[in-house]
């Protein structure tokens, strides 16, 4: 058996530090960035590339090509900003209120949960294709693998708010393992 999960996790390369958007600091430059991110899910959303290009999002955007590379700096970065940004959606649209009369069980969660995701990929055509697809870039692969961390460790505290589990029960490593299977299939 190999070593626990946890010890898997590590903290992004040069590579993927590289691949990285910039955050705006500026309320003006939080409403560029958003709109950015905005074309950059509808481009990625009808091409059939899993890479976009800048500045056909600087003309889609109607934005200087300087401001794309700003937030930008590589492709990769235009992509990571999706994942980040359905990351966020997902945590939201698919963890929040849970109830346990959805399912008086935990099977009965996790089956909502799943429910909650096929709808969740169905409204978000980018965020399947980036989720489902594999991609050159090494920051979306990364921020994938986290996310599927970050949803479990979600999954893990729902659990525990909703039944009693035994003090010593440490599931995020099996839930990450389910998450991992659930995408490859």
């Amino acid at each position: 058996m190999g070593p626990p999960m946890d010890r898997v996790r590590h903290q992004p390369s040069e590579l993927v530090l590289a691949q990285m958007p910039r955050r705006p600091v500026r309320s003006d430059g939080v409403a560029t960035y958003g709109r950015l991110v905005e074309t950059v899910d509808a481009i990625f959303a009808r091409e059939d590339s899993q890479t976009v290009s800048l500045k056909e999002v600087a003309d889609a955007a109607n934005v200087p090509v300087a401001s794309v590379y700003h937030f930008f700096p590589v492709p990769e970065a235009a992509l990571a900003a999706l994942v980040e940004r359905y990351t966020e959606t997902a945590a939201i649209e698919i963890m929040s209120n849970l109830d346990p009369a959805e399912g008086s069980n935990w099977q009965g969660i996790v089956n909502e949960i799943f429910a909650r995701g096929r709808v969740f990929n169905e409204k978000y055509p980018a965020a399947r294709k980036i989720r489902l697809c594999p991609h050159s870039s090494e920051s979306a692969r990364y921020l994938l693998l986290e996310s599927n961390w970050v949803l479990a460790e979600q999954i893990a505290s729902e659990f525990d708010r909703l039944f009693e589990l035994p003090s010593h029960l440490d599931i995020v490593d099996d839930l990450v393992t389910a998450i991992v299977l659930t995408d490859a299939l």
